[in-house]
């Protein structure tokens, strides 16, 4: 009998099941698993530009330099492979669907010198989708013909991935790097007219045409300094398509009055995030300008994914405000919240997380906590079904709680984080294994880096 010929179709889409960690085993497989792995391997890369003392402060580390020498080489010497491998190798460079570049290092030297091999690569990637630039330059490669996915420089540069380090950590030379005449001039020589999404830093806000504002559906937003109302006016009534809003950074009282409550208004928006530093919000808002913003999101209610970190509110006397929330948003399945300046009680972490949806997929919490292990805590996590992503941030030193505890009881989780580092948890063995991220892809993380879209949103800007 002759064998039946399975269509490559359907080994794709088998690949496509395989664990993220173990699908680079499939390229050893045969010639046919080798093509369709080195889709799903290949489609994201990052290349790597570091050197110096600059590479200490990624690497988190500044007293061990033989650790520090011996990984800026391997990440050096496999960026160099990889832009090698772009321009010699069509089949691998129509693989390549998103680019991340990552450049810190003394004076900026590699990355010059590396310039011109990056445009040439630049230019060799047909496909290219997605293209993050975390590089203290005010170059940008301005070679891009279909692009939908622009990640600009911001000035945070997230801190140890371990150590309580609350506020956020402001790199004068990322900032420097920040220019909206090159921005505009970005935006008006390139074809980009498929953008969909994009981060900016709040200053390049104002320069983007609308013709581009009004076709975005995803938009972060760094803020660096103080929020012009004529800028969030702009947005809110152009970016009509927009489905995901981000702010982060040295937010201060003076946005909240610009949100406006008319569903109209941002009409499709699913995921929201508002983040303000403790250096621009040490003052708690009027209750009469807390209500305009509360109501904003509370109108959105078909939001699906909301973070919220407001420093001075003080949560033990206006816990009322969140918890309307959790009661209005019934589609709610991604949830981050900061307690700010409160130190929280067991009273009040017990009455709040009463309240979190049963749909909750993915759930992160930062607080600044002095009381009693946190086993009520992962009980009533393990009561979320559907719990896949749990992230806790201590604002202080270390939370009273173990990993694996997290990891067993909460039955369906699939990644842990506490404070800035990460796990996968492994349970294809006998044994439950966690399987901890490296630094440095910690600090400059993409979403392909992670299990599902869900996390990384979560995640990236804590």
């Amino acid at each position: 009998m002759a064998q039946t010929r399975v269509p490559p179709e359907i080994w794709s889409h088998v690949a496509q099941q395989v664990p993220q960690p173990e699908q680079t085993k499939l390229l050893e497989v045969s010639r046919l698993f080798h093509d369709i792995a080195l889709d799903l391997v290949f489609s994201a890369v990052k290349v790597y530009f570091l050197g110096g003392e600059k590479a200490l402060n990624v690497l988190n580390t500044y007293d061990n330099h033989d650790f520090a020498e011996e990984v800026v080489r391997k990440l050096m010497t496999r960026s160099w492979e990889i832009l090698r491998r772009i321009t010699q190798d069509p089949s691998f460079s129509r693989a390549v669907k998103s680019l991340t570049v990552v450049g810190f290092n003394d004076g900026m030297s590699i990355f010059e010198q590396s310039k011109l091999c990056l445009a040439d690569a630049l230019d060799s990637l047909p496909y290219l989708r997605t293209f993050r630039w975390y590089v203290p330059s005010h170059e940008v490669m301005q070679r891009f013909t279909d692009i939908r996915r622009l990640d600009l420089t911001t000035p945070f540069f997230y801190p140890d991935d371990e150590e309580a380090h609350d506020s956020s950590v402001l790199d004068e030379e990322l900032l420097s790097a920040i220019d909206p005449t090159h921005f505009n001039h970005l935006l008006n020589s390139t074809n980009i007219d498929s953008l969909h999404s994009l981060t900016l830093d709040w200053q390049c806000l104002s320069g983007i045409p609308v013709r581009i504002l009004s076709n975005l559906k995803e938009l972060s937003v760094c803020i660096t300094t103080e929020c012009d109302p004529l800028g969030l006016d702009l947005l809110f009534h152009h970016a009509l398509q927009l489905e995901s809003l981000t702010f982060y950074g040295f937010i201060g009282p003076e946005a909240f009055p610009s949100f406006i409550a008319d569903p109209s208004s941002l009409p499709s928006l699913h995921s929201f995030r508002f983040s303000c530093d403790d250096d621009t919000m040490h003052l708690s808002p009027d209750p009469e300008i807390l209500n305009i913003f509360f109501k904003f999101i509370r109108e959105r209610t078909n939001l699906r994914r909301l973070y919220l970190r407001i420093p001075s509110l003080n949560l033990l006397h206006e816990c009322d405000y969140h918890i309307r929330l959790l009661e209005t948003l019934k589609h709610l399945e991604v949830f981050g919240f900061h307690t700010g300046y409160t130190a929280v009680d067991t009273q009040f972490l017990q009455s709040f997380c009463q309240h979190l949806p049963k749909r909750l997929k993915a759930f992160h919490l930062a607080m600044e906590w002095c009381g009693d292990p946190l086993l009520f805590l992962i009980d009533y996590l393990a009561d979320l079904r559907h719990l896949t992503f749990v992230h806790l941030y201590s604002r202080f030193g270390r939370l009273p709680l173990l990993l694996v505890d997290v990891a067993s009881e909460i039955p369906g989780v699939e990644m842990v984080g506490l404070n800035r580092a990460l796990w996968n948890v492994d349970r294809s063995g006998g044994e439950l294994e966690l399987k901890k991220w490296p630094r440095w892809k910690i600090k400059f993380s993409t979403e392909e880096d992670f299990l599902c879209e869900d996390d990384y949103w979560l995640f990236q800007y804590n």
